[in-house]
C-alpha cells in the first residue's frame, strides 16, 4: 500500500516550517518502509499572508479592537490569523491560545467549521501531513477529511521512516 505525505520544509532537508508559512509542500510517496520524493506543490498565497477581514466576518478576538478604514470604504479589523489557527497580535507580536480569528475558517475563535483553507484543499490527496506546527484551525480540517497531522522537527529522511514504520504497524 502507498501513502502521499506531505512536509512543509524550507530547505528541502528538515522539516522546519509551521504549515502556514510553507511557501510549498514537498510530496512523498511511503510504500512499506521505502519513500520516494513525487513533487513540490506551491502552496495558495492566501495560505502564506495574513490579511484583514470585515468586522463581524468571523469576529475579532476579544480585546483586539483596532479598527482601520479599507480601500472599499469598509471598516477592517487587523487580525493576526496566519490561516492555521496560530494567532500573533501585528503589533505586540504577542501569541494568543485563540485557535485563530475565523478568517476563512468560520465561527471564530476555535473555529474551523468554515470553507476548506486552499492549503488544506491542495493536500487532501495525501493521507498525512508534516510540519513544524500546524494550527488548530487546519489541524481540524484535515482531520475532519481523514488526514493525519504530524507536529514534528526532524531530519525528512528520519521522519519519513518513523511514519513508514508507524503506518506498516497500524496496518496503513
Amino acid at each position: 500500500m502507498s501513502i502521499k505525505v506531505a512536509i512543509a520544509t524550507a530547505d528541502k532537508i528538515n522539516i522546519d516550517l509551521h504549515f502556514g508559512k510553507a511557501a510549498q509542500f514537498q510530496i512523498y510517496e511511503l510504500r512499506g518502509d521505502h519513500f520516494e520524493f513525487l513533487e513540490a506543490r506551491n502552496a495558495p498565497k492566501s495560505a502564506q499572508t495574513p490579511a484583514p477581514h470585515q468586522t463581524g466576518r468571523g469576529g475579532a478576538h476579544a480585546g483586539d479592537s483596532r479598527n482601520f478604514s479599507g480601500d472599499n470604504g469598509g471598516s477592517l479589523v487587523a487580525c493576526g490569523s496566519d490561516f492555521s489557527g496560530e494567532y500573533r497580535d501585528q503589533f505586540t507580536g504577542n501569541e494568543s491560545a485563540c485557535g485563530g480569528c475565523g478568517t476563512l475558517c468560520g465561527s471564530g475563535c476555535g473555529g474551523g467549521s468554515g470553507p476548506i483553507l486552499p492549503a488544506v484543499e491542495l493536500l487532501l490527496d495525501c493521507r498525512a501531513i508534516v510540519a513544524a506546527q500546524v494550527g488548530q484551525n487546519v489541524r481540524r480540517q484535515f482531520e475532519k477529511n481523514a488526514v493525519s497531522v504530524f507536529d514534528i522537527e526532524l531530519p525528512i529522511s528520519q521522519a519519513l521512516t518513523k511514519l513508514a514504520a508507524y503506518y506498516t504497524k497500524f496496518g496503513e
